[in-house]
């Protein structure tokens, strides 16, 4: 199976379309985010996605990171072995993608 983050997603929407779905505004990043747990330790999440939409191309990114935002590098890179938690995280980041009806453009 394809790595969620090995593809490219895309969704048009405008930003009153976001907010009405859930996302807010990032003053880190300036721009609507939507922000979910992918993994919950105890009923305690640790490991969230940030999901956003490039408003010129509607193209979708996403960044898996811990509870300290901090990119969570084991989803990132394979090189450090077998992690069981990463499909998971990539069911939890599919529902959202299937929620919002994002397409896959690749």
């Amino acid at each position: 199976m394809d790595r969620l983050a090995e593809n490219q997603y895309k969704l048009d929407i405008n930003i009153n379309q976001m907010k009405k779905v859930g996302f807010k505004f990032d003053h880190e990043l300036e721009e609507y985010v939507y922000k979910f747990p992918v993994y919950k330790y105890n009923g305690i999440p640790l490991i969230f996605c940030k999901l956003g939409i490039d408003e010129d191309t509607k193209r979708i990114w996403f960044n898996v990171c811990d509870s300290n935002n901090i990119l969570y590098s084991p989803y990132y890179y394979k090189e450090f072995g077998k992690n069981r938690i990463i499909p998971q995280i990539e069911k939890e980041i599919l529902k959202v993608l299937n929620k919002l009806k994002a397409t896959k453009v690749n």
